[in-house]
């Protein structure tokens, strides 16, 4: 068993999920959960998207300045903070100030940890179906599961799971490290 593909598959599973969570449910946890009009609503969507595009196409050079391990920590801990101002925000600005760095914790996530997958010598198209796999699975079937537990906990509330999985991916960071094998090229 390989456990730094595990570990890259946890980091996969948190931001794909929030990803995924974002894309079928911002909109109405805007509307529903903290009263905006549906077109406001559809501004905080339009914000997540466009900030992750941008996080992900303007991110590159300070990976390679700080390193994945760094990149994952910093963009998964402002996701963390940003799904709990977004959850508790008691003002429009307070939820897009949510959105904006829930949207930036999420960003990075699945092109390093595809990266780091990438390395570390045989069976490259292998490794890297195994953490493709299971972010894909968290994005497609993150969603439902969220809108389960919001029948119980409500949709704001269910959105404390993605908090959990961005924390275990926080902490899963090392294992996107640069492989000893990449290390001694």
């Amino acid at each position: 068993m390989n456990w730094r593909l595990i570990l890259i598959g946890v980091i996969l599973l948190g931001v794909e999920l929030g990803e995924g969570s974002a894309n079928n449910w911002l909109t109405l946890a805007a509307e529903s959960g903290h009263g905006q009009t549906p077109a406001v609503a559809a501004v905080f969507f339009t914000v997540f998207a466009c900030v992750e595009a941008a996080t992900r196409i303007f991110g590159g050079p300070l990976v390679d300045r700080i390193g994945r391990v760094a990149a994952i920590r910093i963009t998964t801990f402002l996701g963390i903070a940003g799904l709990a101002l977004f959850i508790s925000g008691t003002s429009v600005w307070l939820t897009i100030g949510g959105t904006v760095l829930w949207a930036v914790g999420v960003s990075m996530g699945f092109p390093l940890g595809m990266s780091a997958a990438a390395e570390g010598g045989k069976n490259t198209a292998a490794r890297l179906s195994v953490v493709a796999s299971i972010g894909y699975s968290a994005s497609i079937a993150g969603p439902p599961i969220i809108g389960v537990l919001a029948e119980s906990f409500g949709l704001l509330g269910a959105f404390w799971l993605i908090v959990m999985l961005l924390t275990a991916a926080f902490c899963a960071a090392r294992s996107v490290a640069p492989s000893a094998r990449k290390a001694q090229k």
